[in-house]
């Protein structure tokens, strides 16, 4: 392309380049179209930016050059050159400000409390804010918990006083998760009534949806529904397997091996297992699937170190680090917001999340004088409720993070692209006038 354009520039009697205007307004696209960067659906990431980009090359072309290499300037260029001029007010007096505020905006953070021993870890939180996890009680004992307004409820009563942990709950109160009996695991159904379900010995159960559908593994990743145990088989060239996630279309996700030491995370939707790709290594794990079937985890790199992606369907898309050698992804909303934690560029665990390819510590967002460092984020429901594990206080208890109002929600450079492009339009009608 750039040979085609040199090749198009001519001479002047004057041995001047008569049409380096041109030469630029041909190379304007080849610079903008260089700076967009795909998304994992494969579409221009940077759409808003490209156009702000493209409103210069738009008054060029409308700016024609002489005969004697000055440019004549036509009604159409002043047009062009005062949207130009009122779209980049509109960015810098919208977007820019926007952004700023929204990255700077405060949450506000819940401490889980505990069950009477130092520690708590929140792994899962439904749409009402409840949260099960695990801690340690008096004894040193661990337990499952779920959490309500007055407390953290200790799910191992139900089981004898078993040591247990919660993985999963979904928006009726049900949980899952497994007990230790006779010291072997066992997964478990919590149903929200006060009984429970055994899932069999050698099981643990992970994430159970609204249907009442759980899934775990027990040697086979399993999916348990209305009473019935389905074994949903192995990866090819793999004899282990195990389901780490559900959704409200019964689709799963989850990682199982396809050699021995080699893993990778696997998509199902009722026939075989699905392998999911790599960032340039060898194995991969699926963590968390939402409803639009967009899957998150983490995957080895070329380098060796694992760092957190997001799979919408193709091929997965390094999520990045906050600066450390890794990352990983543990839960993803039906907004796309994503939740897990990285390495710093000193080796220490932070919670973040991502959104829209900005991956942020979600420790910029506490207030200060908070007393919290949040290291790990396991899970985030659709109100943009975070929970996890960090120290407050030096103390390693569960949290409860809450975003922002509207954060999520469309960004308004949609619509402020929209009013540029009405106010265009007026401007235009006014002069032609």
């Amino acid at each position: 392309m750039a040979i085609g354009l040199l090749r198009n520039t001519r001479k002047t009697e004057c041995g001047a380049i008569r049409s380096c205007l041109c030469l630029a307004v041909r190379a304007a696209p080849f610079a903008l179209l260089r700076n967009t960067r795909k998304t994992e659906r494969g579409a221009t990431r940077s759409w808003f930016g490209l156009a702000v980009r493209a409103a210069p090359f738009a008054l060029l072309s409308s700016a024609r050059p002489t005969s004697y290499g000055a440019i004549r300037l036509s009604r159409d260029f002043v047009v062009r050159a005062a949207a130009y001029a009122l779209l980049r007010k509109i960015v810098w007096l919208g977007v820019v400000p926007f952004a700023v505020a929204q990255a700077g905006s405060l949450g506000s953070i819940q401490d889980l409390g505990t069950l009477g021993g130092p520690q708590t870890t929140a792994f899962s939180v439904n749409n009402s804010g409840q949260a099960a996890g695990w801690g340690t009680n008096t004894f040193g004992v661990t337990q499952g918990f779920l959490s309500t307004p007055g407390g953290l409820i200790d799910l191992s009563g139900q089981l004898g006083g078993a040591e247990s942990y919660a993985y999963g709950v979904n928006d009726l109160g049900a949980a899952t998760g497994d007990y230790y009996s006779g010291g072997q695991s066992h997964g478990v159904i919590w149903t929200g009534t006060g009984s429970t379900i055994d899932l069999g010995a050698g099981s643990y159960g992970t994430a159970i949806n609204d249907a009442g559908q759980a899934v775990g593994g027990n040697g086979q990743a399993f999916l348990y529904s209305g009473g019935t145990m389905r074994e949903l088989g192995n990866l090819p060239g793999g004899d282990w397997s195990a389901a780490y996630s559900i959704n409200s279309h019964g689709a799963v996700a989850g990682y199982g091996n396809v050699a021995p030491g080699v893993f990778r995370g696997f998509y199902w939707n009722g026939g075989s297992l699905v392998p999911i790709g790599t960032l340039g290594g060898t194995s991969s794990y699926a963590m968390d699937i939402n409803n639009s079937n967009q899957i998150v985890g983490n995957a080895s790199t070329r380098s060796g170190y694992f760092h957190a992606f997001i799979d919408s369907g193709g091929a997965p898309t390094d999520l990045g680090t906050l600066g450390g050698t890794s990352s990983y992804a543990y839960a993803i909303n039906d907004s796309g917001v994503v939740v897990g934690y990285s390495t710093t560029g000193a080796g220490d665990p932070r919670a973040f999340l991502d959104y829209n390819g900005h991956l942020i510590d979600l420790n910029s967002m506490l207030p200060a004088g908070s007393g919290w460092l949040l290291l790990q984020a396991y899970g985030v429901n659709d109100r943009n409720q975070i929970v996890g594990t960090g120290l407050f206080d030096g103390r390693e208890h569960a949290f409860e993070f809450d975003l922002p109002g509207g954060f999520g929600t469309p960004e308004p450079a949609t619509y402020l692209l929209l009013l540029a492009g009405v106010a265009f339009l007026g401007l235009l009608q006014l002069i032609r006038a």
